[in-house]
């Protein structure tokens, strides 16, 4: 990949691109929230960039949802 390609996405993005999957997956924000050890409400603080996302927890949310961490935090190439 060029580096265009991995360019960062805002913590906006990022939060918008954890909800689309986690509803791709059919999986409520508590569910989710189980499975990374969190509650709903940090769930929701994170798709909503209320809360800083941690690369650890980046990972355990991308395990849960089974995509790569890539998936989540770099744009779509055009």
């Amino acid at each position: 990949m060029t580096s265009s390609e991995l360019e960062r996405l805002t913590t906006v993005e990022i939060g918008g691109r954890i909800r689309r999957w986690r509803e791709r997956r059919g999986m409520t924000q508590t569910t989710l929230g189980e499975k990374i050890g969190v509650s709903q409400v940090q769930v929701s603080s994170l798709e909503r960039a209320y809360r800083d996302l941690r690369v650890t927890t980046a990972l355990e949310i991308a395990a849960a949802l089974g995509v790569t961490l890539q998936t989540l935090v770099t744009k779509d190439p055009t």
